[in-house]
Order: C-alpha cells, then structure tokens, then sequence
C-alpha cells in the first residue's frame, strides 16, 4: 500500500520525536483558542503529514515496542496515532490489535487510551473512561459513555490509573 522506505532506528526515533513535538506545540496554540478555525486547519496540516508518516512506518517496523525502540518512540508514536480522526479508523484498529498481541511490551496507558478511542469512535461505550468531551453549558470535560460505571474506577486501577474523579479535575 505505501512505498518502502529505508530508516534506521535512530533516524525512526528522531523522527518520530520531531513530529510529537510539532503535534504537541500546536495543540498547545490551540488549547487557548478551541474554537479558532484558523488554529483548527493547521492542526488538520499538520496531522495529515504525521498520519502519512506514522502509517509507512508502522508498514515498516510494525508495533513500535518499548523494548525495540525505547519507551520515548513508543509514547511518540501512539500519540501521532491518537490524534488521527475517524477516518483513519481502520488504521487505528490494526495499531490496536499490534498493541493486544503484545502488551506486556507496550503501555499499559496507551493501550487504555486507544481502545477507548477507537470504542468511541465506533460510537460505543468506553472500558476505562479516558475519552471525555467539553461540556459547552459548565466548560468543564465530561466523561464519554463507558460500560458499566459502577466498577469504572476498579477498571481504571488495574492499570494504574488515578480515579476517574481525580481524572476530571486534573
């Protein structure tokens, strides 16, 4: 589907470090101002290039794991991979089911986050209640609909993560 391309680890890590820090910087210009739609299109940009990337690289390496290529490339190129729309659905899937054949070398956080997104995505209920929307009327996140609320935070602990309570307040 995608043109081979030759890259070492190194020039992979690099990479992969130089596109999560534009994603994260321009995320952060547009945490000030949601509903600029100027801020919205370069993000849309910039996305779109880091989707091409990480989808040739994925073709290329497969699962960037913690023990091949570092717990850094690997948070890098999840979160290239959890700021792709819904369009990229299906890829987003294949990612997931590389994390699920190997997760005791991989996140348990990131394996968290994207199974909820792409549950949510699917327009069905969340495991963990990562995914949350802003509520217009009080301006504060919500929680997505998850699967049975009532052991939510049972859930959230056995992977370590802090009540969903804490969660929203952070």
């Amino acid at each position: 589907m995608y043109n081979h391309f030759i890259m070492t680890i190194t020039e992979l890590k690099n990479t992969l470090k130089k596109y999560f820090e534009v994603d994260q910087k321009i995320r952060e210009e547009w945490s000030k101002d949601w509903d600029s739609e100027e801020m919205l299109k370069k993000v849309t940009e910039i996305d779109a290039k880091s989707n091409e990337l990480i989808k040739k690289i994925v073709e290329e390496f497969g699962l960037i794991t913690i023990s091949k290529f570092g717990k850094e490339a690997s948070l890098h190129a999840f979160i290239l991979i959890q700021h792709m729309p819904k369009a990229d659905l299906d890829f987003m899937k294949k990612y997931l089911k590389l994390i699920e054949e190997n997760l005791e070398d991989i996140s348990k956080e990131h394996y968290a986050l994207l199974k909820d997104r792409v549950l949510t995505y699917q327009d069905k209920p969340q495991i963990y209640g990562t995914q949350l929307r802003m509520n217009e009327k009080s301006k504060k996140f919500e929680v997505l609909k998850v699967i049975d609320p009532k052991n939510l935070n049972k859930r959230r602990k056995d992977l370590g993560f802090s009540t969903i309570e804490e969660y929203l307040s952070d």
